[in-house]
């Protein structure tokens, strides 16, 4: 039976891989740990909590399991990245492992979404012994088209959704890109 989890934000900590800072936050009890690759460079562990539904999504999460979020290097409240420097999937599978130690899970449902989906893949290839189970949503093996990738997103369209989601950056104005059904929602639009 699913337990009810209703608590306040819960308190951000930190991991360390190397000399970087990984911001992670857990909620509710296991098991099974569930750690989530939001893999996306738009992700703050506290700033999900601001937002209604993604709130009540997590708790939701966290009452079938042990939640683990965390921001990856270069997002969120995690150290920074240079944009030449940015991170390689076995880099994130480390990091991954890294929160994972830090928060005594021995063996996690790794849920990849989006871009995270690549480095939970990895992780459960190259460390089968701390994946209990593998969760892909929305996941791609890579994003852009190729000759030996014919199912990927064109050049173009790719470089849209980037200008897209840059130019009005604190305006909300790629809300149609990323979240065309909560246009309409003001307060969605805010937080967003």
């Amino acid at each position: 039976m699913a337990r009810i989890v209703r608590t306040a934000v819960p308190e951000t900590q930190y991991a360390r891989h190397g000399d970087t800072h990984l911001a992670y936050q857990t909620l509710g009890e296991g098991p099974p740990d569930i750690v989530w690759d939001l893999g996306t460079p738009g992700t703050h562990v506290e700033q999900m909590w601001e937002e209604p539904t993604s709130a009540r999504s997590l708790r939701r999460i966290a009452a079938m399991g042990r939640l683990i979020i965390f921001d990856p290097r270069g997002s969120g409240l995690s150290d920074p990245v240079s944009p030449r420097e940015v991170p390689a999937v076995d880099e994130r599978v480390d990091d991954i492992c890294a929160v994972l130690d830090a928060v005594g899970s021995r063996r996690a449902v790794v849920v990849g979404f989006l871009a995270g989906s690549g480095s939970a893949i990895v992780l459960t290839a190259t460390h089968p012994e701390r994946v209990e189970s593998l969760v892909i949503l929305n996941g791609y093996a890579r994003p852009r088209i190729d000759d030996d990738y014919p199912i990927g997103v064109p050049d173009e369209v790719i470089d849209h959704m980037v200008q897209a989601a840059l130019a009005p950056w604190s305006t909300g104005g790629a809300l149609p890109i990323f979240a065309a059904s909560m246009m309409d929602d003001g307060r969605y639009k805010g937080w967003w």
